[in-house]
């Protein structure tokens, strides 16, 4: 797509659990896609960082943001299956005419 993407990460030094990389890969995966199929957005920003024992994934997309009933496809149940596994929780903050936010908290063993 043409849609432009930036990564950044804060405070990650070396590697994850491997289930929790596997786990945030597929979820990013699920998020990007559904921005290119339905977002008509043209920059996404994709954050992760730690903070005060979490780890906090950020996906944001200038789009045209999310209504409340496009909340429960199959990406999205996908999604909170695989944070369920993970004591993980997702917040979508959607922006109708300016994007949406997506963050995801995992707690850190």
């Amino acid at each position: 797509s043409d849609i432009d993407c930036q990564f950044e990460h804060f405070g990650i030094s070396g590697r994850l659990e491997e289930r929790v990389e596997i786990s945030l890969y597929r979820i990013v995966q699920e998020l990007i896609n559904n921005i290119i199929k339905h977002s008509e957005a043209s920059k996404v920003s994709v954050q992760l960082f730690k903070n005060q024992g979490k780890l906090i994934l950020m996906i944001e997309d200038n789009g045209k943001g999310m209504k409340k009933s496009d909340g429960d496809g199959h990406g999205l149940l996908n999604i909170k299956s695989r944070l369920n596994t993970l004591q993980g929780d997702l917040n979508l903050e959607p922006s109708p005419g300016s994007g949406t936010l997506a963050t995801i908290r995992l707690p850190l063993v």
